[in-house]
Formats: structure tokens, sequence, C-alpha cells
């Protein structure tokens, strides 16, 4: 048997590295060593013989708690504390009181007079901790806590400040970003006094990149699949990968993608792939980038290593939705051996999903490495200070400390605030080529019935997560001008705003269309998706048909789908542009419950549509997109299409004949 270790990308051993490193790099740049703001805290309920500095003579002390104040004018006095005063809490008991208070006086010296700065308040018979902040600027270092009598008696059982040592400035806090975006944010922060400005520093940091000699990888780049669901392997797709000799049993062509391999699909389909023969190897690693099937997370993946009749146990990996790099070491691979690559989980569906895998000798894992955005940068003082820290990446976390500048003296660094930047839409959105729809003499016919929306969705599974063009390929659906984060499923009984696949009330998966529930005050909702003309002949004419469906006849306004297309010379998301045109005879128009004579939740309406003949002229390299838009209505219906079906008539030149 293999002497056989495995790790994840990042072990434990290295996670406490990683954590260490941060620590250190944190040190690094807080550099200014200064004392933090300290609180000194006094217990009333202690045995303590005396309290050095309190004035406590007008008061009793009470075992259970603390000081008794029961005559008008009782009153405590603190020491003077050695610091400007930032806070105070005080907890205290109350005992038939009806109206009394406690006067909050303070100094700011010896010498100085006491001045009334808050009265409280507390409730009768009720136990009560109060925390007052100071504004530092009035500098009281000495309190008196005084009895306003009207009936009734109060206990306090201690007391506690929070002072900052002199000259300390005051350190930013509430910090946060804002106005997120692709490369961009807004950081924000708060100072609790005026200082002369603020120094800003901004990072990032990012794990170092696997090091090492690669003597052996396959990438599928030979593998692609542009449909919307997975297409099994065949023998001659296992001559596209890089090296000959790879076989497998239920591999398929992920949906959507090119480059990446299905393991495994549903029910008993335990996908496995194994490798070509191997060359002798010592002490190398294994490293698979793979992730779960996107809409089905907690999937593992085992590895074993096939020598002559032996299949040896290397690793399982407990894989994530997204994609990540996991490896394992394997100190010796013999000539001949084999690996395989086997998918598996306790539940009906087995889809893992496999980018990449490479043997490396030499691998290194790689802890953060820290990059500047800025260091130091100034910022003038102002009430609600905030900076614009732009020209950033992508979808990359970015974190921000700030300090404050007074009189020559720095702040403590605050605490870290992160943000973390977005993608932009538009790049993610894809189009459907043409070239690969059915053609029937001089027209490209481009048909869906959603039925492939059971790859979508699993058992007992009623929503997944929706990003536009991947969920369902091409597709993209907006609520608003974000996309929809969600899609649900249901018969159409529902009532919850959202994007659905609604399908028939005996739940056959082969049944889905495509659709929304909306409310009043929600955004407008627009889906459809774009296809893009990679033929050498011109569109001149396209002809759309589709069924309307609604389902659940509980509107009391009449609503509408409406249909709208667009060409542009570029691809752009479906909520781009204002040159859309609507096409009247395709918008689907539901009735109204008055005059349908429908039953709510048991009767489901199907409105064939159609059009012929729409000239356009989609030139070649140019795109045409169709998109249903949907306006926000109380009292909704669940609307949805299905059966659609999109002719492209192409242009082409006549045979000419010539007769001599």
């Amino acid at each position: 048997m293999l002497n056989l270790r495995c790790n994840h990308l990042f072990s434990i051993k290295n996670k406490v590295q990683f954590a260490f490193r941060y620590i250190l790099f944190l040190c690094a740049i807080f550099y200014f060593h200064r004392a933090f703001p300290f609180t000194v805290v006094t217990d009333f309920k202690s045995d303590q013989s005396s309290f050095q500095g309190w004035d406590l003579t007008t008061t009793d002390k009470d075992d259970s708690h603390g000081r008794n104040f029961q005559d008008n004018n009782d009153y405590i006095e603190s020491p003077l504390y050695d610091g400007d005063v930032i806070s105070f809490s005080l907890s205290a008991k109350t005992f038939g009181n009806d109206g009394s208070s406690l006067v909050v006086s303070a100094r700011k010296d010896k010498e100085s007079q006491f001045e009334d700065v808050f009265t409280l308040s507390f409730a009768n018979n009720a136990e009560t901790n109060e925390t007052v902040s100071v504004a530092r600027s009035n500098h009281f270092r000495q309190f008196r806590l005084m009895f306003k009598k009207s009936k009734g008696t109060l206990r306090i059982g201690s007391f506690s400040v929070t002072c900052r040592a002199d000259g300390e400035v005051a350190i930013p806090v509430d910090l946060a970003a804002k106005e997120i975006g692709n490369n961009s944010f807004v950081a924000t922060w708060t100072v609790d006094e005026n200082v002369d400005y603020f120094l800003v520093d901004c990072w990032w940091l990012l794990p170092s990149p696997w090091t090492g000699n690669v003597v052996w990888r396959e990438s599928f780049d030979g593998i692609s699949n542009e449909g919307s669901s997975a297409k099994k392997i065949t023998d001659e797709d296992f001559s596209h990968f890089d090296r000959e000799g790879w076989s497998g049993e239920w591999i398929y062509a992920a949906p959507g993608s090119s480059g990446i391999v299905q393991i495994g699909k549903a029910s008993d389909e335990i996908g496995y792939l194994r490798s070509p023969a191997l060359p002798a190897m010592q002490n190398v690693e294994l490293v698979v980038r793979a992730s779960a099937y996107e809409l089905q997370p907690n999937l593992n993946m085992d590895i074993f290593c096939v020598r002559s009749a032996q299949t040896n146990n290397i690793a399982t990996f407990e894989l994530n939705k997204s994609f990540e790099d996991y490896h394992c070491l394997i100190p010796e691979i013999k000539e001949g051996d084999c690996l395989l690559f086997r998918s598996f989980t306790t539940g009906s569906q087995r889809k893992v999903l496999v980018d990449d895998i490479a043997l490396v000798s030499g691998f290194t894992e790689g802890l953060a490495m820290t990059s500047y955005v800025f260091s130091s940068k100034r910022v003038e003082y102002s009430p609600s200070p905030s900076l614009l820290i732009e020209n950033l990446s992508e979808n990359m976390q970015y974190d921000f400390s700030v300090r404050a500048v007074s009189s020559g003296n720095i702040s403590e660094f605050s605490s870290v605030c992160s943000a973390t930047t977005t993608v932009t839409d538009q790049e993610k959105v894809t189009a459907f080529p043409l070239s690969t729809i059915a053609s029937s003499h001089s027209a490209k016919i481009w048909t869906e019935d959603f039925s492939s929306l059971t790859n979508v969705f699993y058992d007992k599974d009623n929503s997944v997560d929706w990003r536009n063009s991947l969920t369902f390929s091409h597709w993209q659906a907006y609520e608003g001008l974000a996309p929809f984060a969600e899609l649900k499923r249901n018969n159409g009984n529902g009532a919850t705003a959202g994007l659905y696949a609604y399908w028939k009330s005996d739940k056959s998966v082969d049944s889905y269309s495509l659709g929304t529930m909306t409310a009043s005050g929600k955004p407008e909702y627009v889906y459809g998706l774009s296809f893009k003309n990679d033929t050498a002949y011109l569109i001149e004419q396209m002809s759309i048909s589709y069924d309307g469906v609604q389902f659940g006849f509980k509107n009391e306004n009449e609503q509408q789908l409406i249909f709208e297309y667009r060409i542009t010379k570029e691809l752009e998301p479906l909520i781009s542009g204002e040159d859309w045109t609507e096409l009247g005879a395709l918008n689907f128009t539901t009735p109204k419950d008055s005059s349908s004579g429908l039953s709510s939740g048991e009767d489901v309406v199907v409105v064939p549509l159609s059009l012929e003949d729409v000239k356009i002229r989609l030139q070649p390299e140019s795109y045409c997109h169709i998109r249903w838009r949907r306006c926000s209505v109380s009292n909704a219906a669940a609307m949805a299409i299905d059966n659609v079906c999109v002719t492209f008539k192409e242009r082409r030149a006549g045979m000419r004949v010539i007769v001599r």
C-alpha cells in the first residue's frame, strides 16, 4: 500500500502560517507605537477598605448592590483621571424610584468648577447599565454623581471611565465601503473630534500561485459544448485531449463551456476518468483544478492510483462550488501506473467538474502576498470624510485602514475594512452562434421548449442560483438593472415575486416554461437571449413564434409580456440600449379575473403567438437580441413562455444560368 498524504491547497498548517504572516504584516505597517485608550473600573460591591481618590462620605456601602443613595443630594465623587475621559458607564439598581434621578457633573481639574453635563433617569425597581459618550474636546477628568430624590433609593454597583492619554489622537471608527463598483468604491469613516487630516492605506492580499516544474499535464482544451445540457463524451472526443490514452465511463462535456470535463451525471451514473499510462516519477504533487457542479455543492472526488491489478486510494477531495486547486503528494509513480478520478456523493446526483490535471515536481504552496494600491494617502479633514478609491481590478477584495493626524501626532491605525469589487455584467453574457443552428435551405431554425431545465434542478431543490448565460446557456434575466440572483420553480400557485421555471401541476419535469411573478413596487423584469450572425450571409427576415402561458388567475388588472428585439454590432446585455423594437403581435396579454371565467390555481391557459417575416438587416458578425419585458403590477399572475421558435432567413445570391 502506498504511503500517501493528501492536503487541500490551504492545509491547516498553511492557514496558521498565513495568519501569522498576516499578523506580521499588520505589525509592520502599524509602526507608530502609541498608547491605546485605557479603561478604569471601580466596583463598589468589593470589600476594599478604601477607594483611593473617591469621596464616598455621603453614601453607605450595600453588600449586595454597592453604594446606597437614600437622601437628596447624596453623591459620590471620582478621583482625577490621568487622561481625557471619552465615555463613562455605570450599573445601578432602583428601589421604589418614582421620579428620582442622578445628575452627573464634571470638571477639567481641581481648580475648575463642576458643571452639570447629564441627568440620568431610571425605571422603577429595575437594574440598568448606562454608557454615555463624552466629547473629548471638553477635557473632563473628574465626575460627581448626585442623587436628586423624589421617592425611593438608588444603589450604584460600579462606575467605569475610558480615557485617552494627553496628546493622543482619536482613532477613526465606523469604517465602511460604499458605492462598490467594478473598478472602484468609496471609503468612509468617522472621528469624534476635529483633526488636521487623515492618512489612508489600501492594499490587497493575493495567494501566490503554486510553483514547480510541470512534468505532465492535461488541460482538456480540445473539449467544448455550447449547448444547455451536458453532452456525453465519445471515443472520438477522447482523441481531442492533449494526450492519447484517456478513457472513462459517464464522462460529459460540461454544458455551456469549453475545456471542462464533467464526471458523472445523475442517478447511479458514478463516472470515472482514467489517465494514460504515466512515466516513472518520485515525490510529485498531483494538482487538480476542480469544482462541484455549480448548483450542487459538497460533492467529493476520489483519486486512485492503478497499478497492475491493484487500485489504491490516493485522496478524496471535498469540492466547493467554485473552481479551486486541490493537491496531494504522491511519493512514487511506477512506469505504467494510471490515475483514476471518480465522482461520488450520497445524493442522487453525481457531477464534478475538472478543468485541469497536472503532475508537478517541486510543488510549493504560496502564502499570501501584500500589494499596495497606495500607502499614507492624505485626505483633508471634513465632518464626513470619504475617499474614492478607483482604478481597481474586478472581483477582488481590497482592505483599507485610516489614521488621523492632529498637531503632528498620528493616531493608531483603525480597524481594517474590506470591499470586494463587482464583476461587469456585460462581460458575462454570451450569444448563440447561428452557425450551430440547424438549417433548412436558407433558413436557420432555433427552438427552445425549456425541457433542459431538468439539468438545472435536482430532485428536491426548488431554487438554484441564477447566473446570466451560465445557469441556462445564453439566457439572461434581469430584475431592474441587476441580474436575478435566483431561479425558482413551482406549478404556478406561488405569489412570491421572482424568476421561475414553471411546471405543470403533475410536476412533469419535461414540461417546463420560463416566466416571472411580479408585484407592486418591483422593478421591470426582462429576460431573453442574443444570437450572433457568425455566418457569411446577411439575414433579412426573422419569424418568431412561442406559447404564452398563464398560471393561477389571481390578477385583477390586465397584464402584458412585451416582446422586443434589437440589432447591434457589439454584444451587449438585454438591459442595454434604447433602440428596441416592440412587436405588438407577439405581446402576451392576460385576461382579467372578471372576464376570464377561470379558477385560480387550477386552470392554465396557453396562447400561441406568432409573427412571420419580420424585416431585419443582421449583417455578419452582428447580434440580434430578443427579450420579454414585464412591468410591476399588484395582484399579479404567473406568466411564462414556452416552445419558442425563431427562424432566421439568409439572403443568398440566386444561381445565374447563362444559355448560349
